[in-house]
């Protein structure tokens, strides 16, 4: 037997919001994606449909759709991660950028900037002025 999941039911007013989450510049790609699923579940597209169209497992289809009956339209925004928030000081990064002609620093030992050496430095000497974290 296959099981269709029943639509989902929106709240007053949250139609128009809701669509224009999936428009809007401002909304991230994921929220923009998680308010179209919850669009096709309440227009009653099956979940299996709502999965290739959005390119979402199963249980993420599964999860948009109880966020959004739990907890309306907030619920679809990205819940807050355990740990520590990450702490770069944007300013220092610039400006660390923009000293001495955009060279990197010569505690790095490289003469230039390049996508490996990115990958190979440091994460503390980049975004941290150069302390090292204990």
């Amino acid at each position: 037997m296959v099981y269709l999941a029943r639509a989902l039911e929106l709240r007053d007013g949250d139609r128009g919001a809701l669509e224009a989450l999936t428009r809007g510049k401002a909304s991230f790609a994921t929220l923009a994606l998680r308010a179209r699923t919850v669009l096709l579940a309440a227009d009653g597209m099956p979940n299996i449909r709502i999965e290739k169209i959005t390119g979402f497992s199963a249980p993420t289809v599964l999860k948009g759709r109880n966020r959004y009956a739990e907890g309306g339209i907030e619920a679809l925004s990205d819940v807050q991660r355990p740990g520590r928030e990450r702490e770069i000081d944007e300013l220092a990064l610039i400006a660390d950028t923009l000293t001495n002609d955009g060279k990197p620093r010569a505690e790095l030992g490289i003469s230039h900037w390049s996508a490996p050496d990115h990958g190979r430095t440091p994460r503390n000497l980049l975004f941290l002025g150069g302390e090292q974290l204990n």
